[in-house]
């Protein structure tokens, strides 16, 4: 005998009714105990979760209108929220199968150049007369549907989500999908945010199906810094035990999030998200590239270039077909893998330096077109910037002091453009790209030595005015301490003594000094 969402329903109706008769003969208090909740919760729960189980089996291929009815009037939907959701998104499948229909009616319309005023009346005529929906009414049956699925998304249980975990993420679609057809994009935001919260119990760093859906509608609402409480926490842990989970899942949650902290140019994040990710080791063919797993590989090379300056070389365990694939498919940034690679096997000398950052900077002026076809020339002028910050760099390994015009002229920068360069050397060294200091008294860039931060123009003068003011902070102490010194009975006692011993010194120099013919001769007179 077939069993029936009927059946199901009945058996869990009466499992419902025989657990609260139970309940009633077992309580005879008027207020329930600790202990007799528990037991009731879980007698509750138990028919339930097999309900459920029995629910999503029948209905795995579809539910019929009378299917639907009969659940809406033989379930209380306040009780069984997943139920609900489970009904919303079949309608709201059948809503977004609607739009597609009539966009798709709307497309085979005839609308040839000969077509006269007289049968584009007609046509409109008839249109208006027939059953054909007015936009009115289309937006307003999308924007129910939209609210309906607000509602579950915010009212539904931990519980419920669980039971029906592959609806939740339907549901969390379509909450998406709605939004960008009603070009509401950041009305999607909380809500999704707020399911994803609840199906993890608040455990976001568990990666469920939900999570690319939300960082998905942070980037299409332009807000990537509504996402940082969930994507800062990173992913230690996949969610298998409640959630189905496919590789895109994965896939699109750390591609997304490399795009939104390159959104907030926090470049170092996007790059430690690629490589927690491990994009290089993720299965490639030559003949079907998985065009997301190439953008990010895309953006991995110039995540590279803007963080270190260079490409590192690709580790033993990237993927055989990924280099392939890239000379195939991208072979703008395949030359700059290569020029790479070659680096890592030369010495680190600075003619080899200076010889991989210009061809690396050749590659990227050259594939500019490329960049903007992929929409990564943003990406690719930082990673130019970064570039160029490395080539000065490099000098330091020649020199320990360098006139500006000197370093322009190797770099190919002609003397009218000087004072660009000496404001990009400023920006360069205040964000710590190049270790040194600028000299513009003498004009020359002074290379910090290994291991010593060299200082911006701005924190040597913070430092002058510190040397200043601690200066006259000494100055002004001296003055208090020698004031004090005048004062004390000690210090006039000894001054006094000293003043006394100095005159009686003076007074016998003064006497030393006297001729001694001239004393004589008073000596002889007083004889006389």
């Amino acid at each position: 005998m077939t069993t029936s969402i009927k059946d199901i329903v009945n058996s869990f109706n009466k499992a419902q009714q025989e657990g609260n008769n139970n309940n009633k003969n077992t309580n005879t208090s008027d207020e329930p105990t600790t202990s007799s909740l528990t037991s009731q919760t879980a007698s509750n729960n138990m028919p339930f979760l097999e309900f459920a189980k029995k629910f999503k089996s029948l209905a795995h291929n579809g539910l019929t209108e009378d299917d639907i009815a009969f659940l809406q009037t033989s379930l209380n939907m306040d009780l069984h929220r997943g139920i609900g959701m489970f009904i919303t998104t079949i309608h709201n499948q059948h809503t977004l199968n609607w739009v597609k229909a009539l966009s798709e009616s709307s497309a085979k319309e005839p609308t040839g150049a000969g077509t006269t005023a007289a049968t584009t009346s007609a046509t409109t005529s008839a249109s208006t007369s027939s059953s054909q929906p007015s936009q009115h009414d289309i937006q307003l049956r999308i924007l129910n549907q939209y609210q309906q699925s607000l509602f579950y998304a915010f009212n539904t249980s931990i519980e419920h989500l669980h039971a029906f975990d592959e609806k939740t993420a339907e549901l969390a679609e379509h909450i998406l999908i709605f939004s960008e057809i009603l070009k509401k994009e950041k009305t999607s935001l909380h809500p999704l945010k707020h399911l994803l919260t609840v199906f993890t119990n608040g455990n976001t760093n568990e990666l469920t199906p939900l999570h690319k859906l939300f960082v998905k509608a942070c980037i299409t609402s332009n807000l990537p810094s509504y996402a940082l409480p969930v994507i800062e926490r990173g992913i230690n842990e996949l969610a298998i035990s409640y959630s189905h989970l496919t590789a895109n899942d994965n896939l699109h949650y750390f591609t997304g999030s490399a795009t939104l902290f390159i959104m907030l140019e926090r470049y170092e994040d996007a790059l430690d998200v690629l490589e927690q990710f491990q994009i290089v080791t993720l299965p490639i063919t030559t003949l079907a590239v998985n065009p997301m797993i190439l953008r990010a590989y895309k953006q991995l090379i110039l995540l590279q270039l803007i963080v270190n300056g260079q490409l590192s070389p690709l580790p033993k365990y990237t993927s055989g077909n990924l280099n392939k694939s890239l000379k195939k498919h991208a072979s703008g940034y395949h030359s700059l893998v290569e020029i790479g690679a070659k680096a890592t096997e030369q010495p680190n000398s600075f003619n080899n330096v200076e010889q991989t950052l210009n061809h690396t900077m050749e590659v990227l002026r050259k594939e500019r077109a490329s960049f903007t076809k992929d929409n990564l020339l943003d990406l690719a002028l930082k990673a130019e910037d970064s570039v160029f910050a490395a080539q000065i760099s490099a000098y330091s390994m020649i020199y320990t002091a360098m006139p500006i015009s000197d370093l322009a002229n190797v770099l190919g920068i002609s003397s009218d453009h000087n004072d660009q360069l000496i404001n990009k050397l400023g920006e360069y060294i205040h964000n710590g790209a190049v270790n040194a200091q600028l000299n513009l008294v003498e004009n020359v860039i002074e290379f910090a030595s290994k291991g010593e931060k060299g200082k911006s123009e701005e924190e040597l003068m913070i430092d002058l005015e510190n040397a200043i003011k601690g200066s006259l902070s000494l100055r002004s102490n001296m003055q208090e301490l020698d004031r004090k010194l005048t004062l004390n009975p000690a210090y006039v006692k000894h001054h006094i003594q000293k003043s006394e011993r100095k005159k009686k010194e003076t007074k016998d120099e003064q006497h030393s000094d006297t001729p001694a013919d001239e004393m004589d001769g008073m000596d002889m007179s007083d004889g006389e």
